[in-house]
């Protein structure tokens, strides 16, 4: 595996690890009805147990746009970047790519910027990437710590015993 390939590959996989985590803190704040995005309207979350299949699709979407996201960790730009910085920066990228790309075009109800929801949408979808995205750096920062990238990859390049 090169190191490109290797790169992208951690941030996925960081993306899609640090979304169940998050899932579930803003699955725990929907139910204690935390998320308030307008004047006694709150943002539900479906229950991860819930058993339908909308439940389960929602679950499904939300770990695998983390992994989607997580693709963002390996610009070269932030490479030297300490990991939750780096994660911070990241999770605001993914909060700009959900409030102006994934849900205009994905979900006409929600509108640009999450508007068409309440005024306090951006806000906690800023606020949750930023979560995903600190969680995602140092997910990856430990990964990268307890299996560097060059080891991994000189051990794939060992020629085999004879």
């Amino acid at each position: 595996m090169t190191g490109a390939q290797s790169k992208l590959t951690r941030g996925i996989f960081a993306g899609l690890i640090a979304k169940i985590p998050q899932g579930l803190l803003l699955f725990v704040c929907s139910e204690l009805e935390l998320l308030y995005v307008n004047t006694g309207v709150a943002v539900r979350v479906p229950s991860l147990l819930g058993g339908d299949w909308i439940s389960n699709v929602y679950w499904i979407k939300h770990v695998i746009w983390g992994g989607v996201f997580g693709l963002l960790f390996a610009v070269p730009l932030l490479a030297r970047v300490p990991g939750w910085l780096r994660g911070m920066l990241v999770g605001l990228g993914h909060a700009a790519g959900t409030l102006l790309i994934v849900n205009p075009l994905f979900d006409s109800n929600i509108g640009f910027l999450g508007l068409g929801v309440g005024p306090g949408f951006p806000v906690i979808v800023v606020v949750f990437n930023l979560i995903w995205g600190v969680l995602a750096g140092l997910t990856l920062s430990l990964w990268n710590r307890l299996l560097p990238p060059d080891s991994q990859a000189k051990q794939n390049n060992k020629p085999a015993k004879a």
